[in-house]
């Protein structure tokens, strides 16, 4: 009996992660909805696989809906200037947050 209830825990656990992973960490209660799962037993699910696994949940700004673009490219300053096209780089905050969330 138990060996059953470990196995259909772990199939709850298995379908949370994938719904997760199709719908987005937001959406609990349509994760429920794709899965089967009652909503209230998605939740338990949901809050222990985040403690299981260490599953985190961040906000990143949809660029496209801002208007803007993801742009990249290469730096290869002159060896006299190196120095100083690096610093300036590093602080220009916006292609900072590029550089280290891309």
């Amino acid at each position: 009996m138990l060996v059953q209830k470990s196995h259909a825990r772990a199939d709850t656990y298995r379908r949370i992660v994938e719904g997760i992973l199709e719908l987005g960490p937001r959406d609990v209660r349509g994760v429920s909805r794709l899965t089967g799962v009652p909503y209230n037993r998605a939740i338990t699910a949901y809050n222990r696989v985040r403690g299981k696994l260490g599953l985190r949940v961040r906000a990143a700004p949809n660029t496209g809906v801002l208007g803007l673009r993801q742009v990249g490219f290469e730096v290869t300053p002159h060896p006299e200037f190196r120095v100083v096209a690096f610093a300036a780089l590093n602080s220009v905050s916006s292609l900072n947050y590029l550089a280290v969330n891309a």
